[in-house]
């Protein structure tokens, strides 16, 4: 590895005996974990549900009419006078999520809301969302979820602002069961969403933490060995125990090559470019650019990758859909014309 990848500190341990490898912290922070603006509270819950709207919302996901049709049985055997609306998530592609215009038609037409279905990475993300977005309008809401989708639920609910918000766990996915099954899993936790939904939620005083994501507030991470490529081998074994890597390869993006870069864009290391799913991570140039450093990106490059980042924080393109999900899907990035020439794709 060339010296110019390793700053003064980097050679006092190579002289001391103990060569030291410095980089720029790749891996943003989350507005969610910064910003205490973000956050609300849940909805006030009603007494009871006799005379209330219920939303029944679905998101797409298969079988999950069959939860909502048991739900709006077995509720309506418990109490009177109640009126339903179903809704179908209007935005979203397979996984669908609710609209504007629809948030706005159940904030002034129901009383609570029963929704379905998390039980695949991103459909997860999403109905989190959705209920999240329920609770700041009033609404008090519930989102039948698989238990083996518990942990990101939660995760979700946190970085979506409320996590009071309800996933109301399930044992099985829906989408490989039978509708008798299903409705028995929606009458075992009937009990459960009876009391979500009218029983105010007390304000969690300290946040979740999980032990799967792992975030570093450090702007620079530093490696030792007994020579560089010691030093090299500890980044990469870091990077694949904290989950920041697919276990590739990685160029370590050391000061020199992050700011080669940034200055390639013409703009400040500290510029905001955008909030990323599904963390809510602060996208600046500097973590954007020590990524790109990390995938072999040269500085020529940063035109077309931040011509990349305004396309994929469109939220058309679904970023949280395929960055979460179970499914097997990718993006992938077409460079033609002269620019591809220019900075050497695949070259």
């Amino acid at each position: 590895m060339a010296t110019t990848s390793i700053d003064a500190e980097s050679r006092a341990g190579s002289e001391s005996g103990q060569a030291t490898l410095t980089i720029i912290n790749p891996v943003a922070e989350s507005q969610a974990d910064l910003d205490d603006a973000m956050r609300d509270p849940p909805a006030k819950r009603p007494a009871d549900l006799n005379g209330k709207c219920v939303a029944l919302y679905w998101n797409g996901k298969q079988n999950g009419m069959h939860a909502l049709h048991a739900a709006r049985e077995l509720l309506s055997q418990r109490f009177t006078g109640l009126s339903f609306i179903e809704v179908i998530g209007e935005m979203g592609g397979v996984n669908r999520y609710l609209s504007p215009d629809q948030l706005d038609l159940l904030e002034r037409e129901a009383d609570v809301a029963i929704c379905t279905t998390a039980d695949c990475g991103s459909c997860t993300a999403w109905l989190m969302r959705d209920l999240c977005e329920l609770e700041r309008r009033g609404i008090p809401a519930i989102g039948y979820t698989a238990a083996i989708f518990d942990e990101d639920s939660r995760f979700s609910t946190k970085t979506f602002g409320v996590p009071e918000a309800v996933p109301l766990i399930v044992p099985h996915c829906f989408s490989n069961k039978t509708a008798e099954e299903i409705r028995q899993m929606v009458a075992d936790s009937l009990d459960e969403a009876i009391e979500a939904l009218t029983v105010d939620r007390k304000l969690l005083e300290v946040l979740p933490q999980f032990d799967q994501i792992v975030r570093d507030p450090a702007p620079e991470l530093m490696f030792r060995g007994a020579d560089l490529l010691e030093a090299f081998d500890a980044m990469q074994t870091r990077f694949v125990q904290t989950g920041w890597s697919d276990g590739l390869p990685l160029i370590p993006p050391t000061h020199d090559k992050v700011e080669a870069m940034i200055a390639s864009s013409g703009r400040d290391g500290s510029d905001v470019v955008g909030l990323f799913a599904p963390g809510m991570g602060i996208g600046t140039l500097r973590k954007i650019a020590a990524n790109a450093v990390m995938a072999g990106c040269r500085p020529e490059a940063m035109p077309v990758i931040m011509a990349m980042m305004e396309c994929i924080l469109d939220p058309s393109m679904g970023l949280r859909t395929w960055a979460m999900s179970t499914g097997p899907q990718a993006p992938i990035v077409l460079v033609s014309g002269a620019i591809a020439d220019e900075i050497g794709m695949n070259r």
